[in-house]
Order: structure tokens, then C-alpha cells, then sequence
């Protein structure tokens, strides 16, 4: 069911993309070499915390799965106790 569910929304993005639905889509061709990479210029670092990692690289599915996981171990934990 995910498989198709996130092929289903690749196909919908791509079929909205060439209709010009979607005007503020970045290609990967026009990105520069540090969005490619998901690396924040070393310009563009802050001083006191070094971003080193760029808020685009962080996956949202991740973090989800993640939240996921810890409320079903959390749920386990609490049925068996």
C-alpha cells in the first residue's frame, strides 16, 4: 500500500509539473552544488551554531517513522506493564 501511495504521488507530481500546475518546483539540474548535496555554503554558516546540514536534506518520512516507532514501543512498554 505505501509503495503504490508514494509512486501514485510521484506520477501526480510529475503529471502536475508538465501542466504547469506547479510553478515553484526546483529541478535538480538548477540547484547549485550545496543544494545538491544538502550542505549549507560555508559562507553561509551561523556563527554560533554551525548549520552544517540543510533543512531540505531532513526527511519528513524519517522523522514520521520515527514518531511511529517510539508510540509503539511506548504502547507495548504500557500493555505489558
Amino acid at each position: 500500500g505505501i509503495f503504490i501511495s508514494i509512486s501514485v504521488g510521484m506520477l501526480m507530481l510529475q503529471f502536475a509539473l508538465k501542466m504547469g500546475w506547479i510553478r515553484s518546483f526546483t529541478t535538480f539540474d538548477s540547484m547549485d552544488e550545496h543544494e545538491r548535496k544538502g550542505l549549507v555554503k560555508p559562507d553561509d554558516q551561523e556563527p554560533v551554531m554551525k548549520d552544517t546540514m540543510s533543512s531540505l536534506s531532513v526527511d519528513s518520512f524519517a522523522i514520521h517513522a520515527a514518531l511511529v516507532v517510539v508510540v509503539t514501543a511506548f504502547s507495548y512498554v504500557a500493555a505489558n506493564y
